[in-house]
């Protein structure tokens, strides 16, 4: 796969995890295109990255883990700078 493929998926993955509409890890792979497996490296590459993300079987989605002290709502961390190098990266690729 080339690197702006990756950076398109990377960039959806990103979006659906923010919109906690993931889906469980069989629909993630369908909407990626991927199968489950590579779905599931996407995800441990994400983490390995310094994304905090589980699944939540609540939502039956992936969702940002740091947890705020207000009713235990879920919340996005900007740990990590690739959500903003990743729209920069693919406009240069595009």
């Amino acid at each position: 796969m080339s690197l702006r493929k990756y950076v398109i998926l990377y960039d959806r993955l990103l979006s659906l995890i923010e919109k906690k509409s993931t889906g469980t890890p069989t629909e993630l792979a369908l909407k990626l295109g991927v199968s489950k497996r590579q779905a599931s490296n996407y995800i441990h590459d994400l983490r390995d990255l310094g994304f905090k993300i589980e699944f939540c079987p609540l939502l039956q989605s992936y969702v940002y883990k740091d947890i705020s002290l207000h009713k235990d709502q879920v919340i996005i961390h900007p740990d990590s700078e690739i959500r903003t190098i990743l729209p920069r990266l693919k406009n240069t690729i595009i």
